[in-house]
């Protein structure tokens, strides 16, 4: 307040000096110099007295929040929590060490028994070893019965090489023959066997075996038309000239049934 009352005293007296200038000397409203001097030495009055020190901005604190009854209960129950989760991780990690001892335990245990087990069979091997030794030797299996000629016509019938090759290995007569004296060759030359007559001829076969009515094995293959068969026997060295007790030849077969591929084998036009 008192510093604009001091500016408002200069502006006065700034335009009081300018107006008095300006003035005429001679004007009858001239102002005395003395009062001007009264004015500047009041001014200069007012300069020289003390400013009054700014007054102080009091700032205001915060005031403080008491503890109350629900901040303790918060943090004794935050407490309480903790200490719950350390008494659950610490029953978890002996729960974890005892079953781990229990495991090591039971194996322990099982390899104990495993290596009692090898022990004592170890120790029971000699002597299951010698009552083998002493048990009695069961009979031998009897041997098959000795194969008989007729498997061996049954055999050629067939056709079946492997078994005539099997009963000729087990000591069948490959030139035995029935009760009409047909052989195993006169059966396969009859039924067309060309594989197991090639076989029972490299085998021993007698290609000009006779029947009771004198038929040759190229008789049978001439009779039921295997001209294949014929002509193999031919080049053999079995005649197609030979005659039967009825005095039939080979070749008279084949006229008989006009079987144009067995004479043509046989040179017969």
């Amino acid at each position: 307040m008192k510093c604009s009352n001091i500016a408002l005293y200069t502006v006065v007296t700034t335009t009081f000096l300018v107006s008095n200038l300006s003035a005429s000397a001679n004007s009858e409203y001239a102002y005395d110099m003395s009062d001007i001097g009264a004015l500047q030495s009041e001014y200069q009055k007012q300069l020289k007295k003390p400013k009054a020190a700014p007054a102080k901005r009091m700032v205001k604190k915060p005031p403080s929040r008491p503890v109350t009854k629900s901040s303790q209960s918060n943090q004794s129950f935050n407490e309480q929590v903790r200490l719950l989760n350390a008494q659950q991780q610490s029953r978890k990690q002996q729960q974890l060490a005892t079953r781990k001892k229990q495991l090591q335990q039971q194996t322990k245990k099982r390899q104990m028994q495993q290596l009692q087990q090898k022990k004592t069979n170890f120790q029971q091997r000699p002597v299951q070893a010698s009552q083998n030794r002493l048990a009695p030797r069961a009979p031998a299996a009897t041997q098959a019965p000795a194969p008989t000629s007729n498997e061996l016509f049954d055999a050629a019938s067939r056709g079946d090489v492997r078994t005539i090759g099997q009963l000729i290995n087990r000591g069948v007569n490959v030139n035995s023959g029935n009760a009409e004296r047909e052989t195993a060759l006169h059966m396969a030359a009859a039924k067309g066997h060309y594989s197991a007559v090639i076989y029972l001829i490299n085998h021993g076969a007698n290609i000009n075996a006779r029947t009771v009515n004198n038929w040759l094995p190229i008789h049978h293959a001439t009779r039921f038309r295997h001209a294949q068969i014929a002509n193999y026997l031919k080049q053999r060295g079995s005649s197609p000239y030979a005659k039967t007790s009825d005095g039939l030849s080979a070749i008279d077969m084949a006229k008989a049934t006009n079987d144009r591929r067995i004479l043509g084998a046989f040179g017969v036009r």
